[in-house]
């Protein structure tokens, strides 16, 4: 009777969720859904793939803990939001908080932490590849790793890095990262190009000799072959300038 009492107690205190520390289920009434432990990691799981989205590959979640272990949850339409995880943004050891709703109410708190790995394809050189050189699918290669410390600037796609160029020598071996490679430069000093100027639907262009190299999308210093004036225009593609 003590007993009974004391669960009708904690079911008054929570609403309609009770968290529970053991496998003991109190009585209870209505549509009921009890969240076990394998369903609070696929719930951490589904947080930190949205949390570390950037990182392509496999996620390997060790030593899970949740308190509590599992919670009862009634009413017709549940749900949980998200309350806080830490540290945001990368793998590691993650610490998340979550509250448990139950018809519009929230009912039960969970904190779940876990040391979370990602496991995925990365880039690298397969041979030398000397500075300035322009990379073909014969310089790469992919090989699997933990990538749960490297950023977001790792190269996971070797179409990434295909048509690029090399800033400086790569080592065979080499994981590659963005800061590794610039884009092929459309323009080079010397060369005569076409500058264009637009004014709502009018287009006026004139012919222009480019001052320093540039890829597509960098903005470069060309020199005005009507006017003699040095100008700053950005490079749409070869042979042809944007000014503003």
């Amino acid at each position: 009777m003590h007993i009974f009492s004391f669960c009708i107690t904690i079911a008054l205190f929570f609403g309609h969720g009770i968290a529970w520390g053991s496998d003991a289920i109190p009585p209870h009434s209505g549509k009921v859904h009890v969240v076990e432990q394998s369903e609070l990691k696929e719930i951490f799981a589904e947080i930190i793939e949205s949390d570390v989205s950037w990182l392509q590959g496999d996620l390997d979640i060790r030593s899970f803990f949740s308190q509590p272990e599992h919670i009862l949850l009634e009413g017709e339409k549940t749900g949980y939001r998200l309350l806080s995880i830490t540290p945001d943004r990368y793998p590691g050891k993650k610490y998340i908080s979550i509250v448990f709703t139950a018809d519009g109410q929230d009912v039960a708190t969970a904190r779940m932490s876990a040391d979370v790995l990602f496991f995925g394809e990365v880039v690298c050189a397969s041979k030398r590849i000397s500075r300035n050189t322009l990379i073909t699918p014969e310089d790469l290669t992919t090989v699997y790793r933990n990538v749960s410390m490297m950023d977001g600037t790792v190269i996971q796609d070797t179409d990434q890095a295909i048509g690029k160029m090399a800033k400086t020598t790569i080592q065979p071996g080499t994981i590659l990262y963005h800061r590794h490679l610039k884009k092929q430069p459309l323009v080079s000093r010397g060369d005569h190009v076409t500058i264009l100027v637009r004014h709502g639907a009018l287009r006026v262009t004139a012919p222009g000799e480019v001052k320093n190299s540039g890829a597509e999308g960098d903005m470069i210093k060309v020199k005005n072959l009507m006017s003699r004036r040095v100008i700053y225009a950005r490079v749409i593609h070869e042979g042809l300038v944007e000014a503003d």
